[in-house]
């Protein structure tokens, strides 16, 4: 009995990589963003690299399972993000064709709480005190900090504003729809310091970068990256003692923005959520702390004592 091929006719290119490019040029003419059709090439191409390329569909499978159960030892969320991309693309090859069932079907996505990172307010504070504003490094990425501690915008949208995004008399910027992850321009609020910031960048930008540089771009003038920026938060990271991711900011942001007594819908609509429940994850958060430091700081304690000592009832007798 012969093997079901995951094409039928053998003259038909092979499942990858020219599936791979199709896919792609697919996604990138709905409109996807760049970085989400580089993290697809780059997660596919992850498991192929690895797993080499399976001849039938029974190999594909056991390929796929034996791939996820070598990373049972990722954190929940890092695990999902892997399984969600090879599942977009595999469930694309089975609607156009390419394979009769999704490899994927069998693997579960594991349970994640999705509680944001928090980096303490100190932490945070000695972290803007770290770049050397004297540089153009230094100072973009003061700026870049800065910034993303001001809006919660993602932190591959912020690498790529243009300076023609940016509307400092009226203090706000454009997060336009090709960069947005939600593919919905939005237009966030800054306060004059992170104005203040953005015109003293601009004002050291060399005169020959083209308008369509990015603002926080390289010393060089290249485009800074998220896994360039993610390297320089390491390495500020290995200086204060706590690690601080880049996404790190936008949750701190989040959670400050709700402890200040900001809304709910409006911190929705500065981080660009498609709904609210996604922006819920920080409300329990933010509610979770206030009990914390309530259950702490209540001068109930100073006056009653810890657990209310003295509310106890009379003895009995």
């Amino acid at each position: 009995m012969h093997k079901r091929l995951l094409r039928v006719s053998p003259k038909t290119v092979p499942l990858y990589p020219d599936a791979l490019e199709d896919f792609l040029a697919v996604k990138a003419a709905a409109g996807r963003a760049a970085v989400t059709l580089a993290d697809y090439r780059r997660h596919v191409a992850a498991f192929f690299s690895e797993e080499g390329s399976p001849e039938t569909e029974a190999d594909l499978r056991r390929s796929v399972l034996a791939h996820m159960q070598r990373r049972t030892g990722m954190a929940p969320a890092s695990f999902n993000l892997r399984l969600s991309y090879l599942r977009g693309f595999f469930r694309w090859c089975v609607r156009e064709g390419l394979l009769v069932q999704d490899p994927t079907r069998e693997v579960h996505k594991r349970a994640d709480e999705g509680r944001p990172r928090r980096a303490a307010e100190d932490t945070l504070r000695r972290l803007l005190d770290l770049p050397d504003k004297r540089t153009w490094s230094g100072l973009r990425d003061y700026t870049l900090l800065v910034f993303l501690l001001d809006t919660g915008a993602r932190p591959s949208e912020a690498l790529g504003l243009i300076p023609a995004d940016l509307d400092l008399g009226a203090l706000q910027v454009t997060i336009p729809a090709g960069i947005a992850k939600t593919r919905r321009s939005r237009v966030l609020p800054v306060l004059p310091v992170t104005a203040a910031a953005l015109r003293k960048l601009l004002a050291h930008r060399p005169d020959a970068l083209s308008p369509s540089m990015p603002i926080f771009c390289t010393a060089y003038g290249l485009p800074l990256g998220r896994h360039g920026f993610a390297r320089r938060m390491a390495a500020y990271g290995r200086t204060l003692g706590a690690p601080v991711r880049p996404y790190d900011l936008r949750h701190a942001f989040a959670l400050l923005f709700l402890r200040g007594g900001g809304d709910a819908f409006a911190l929705q609509r500065m981080l660009g959520h498609s709904s609210l429940a996604m922006t819920r994850r920080y409300v329990d958060l933010a509610d979770t702390d206030l009990k914390r430091s309530h259950d702490a700081a209540s001068p109930l304690n100073r006056l009653v004592g810890p657990g209310g000592s003295k509310l106890r009832g009379p003895r009995r007798p």
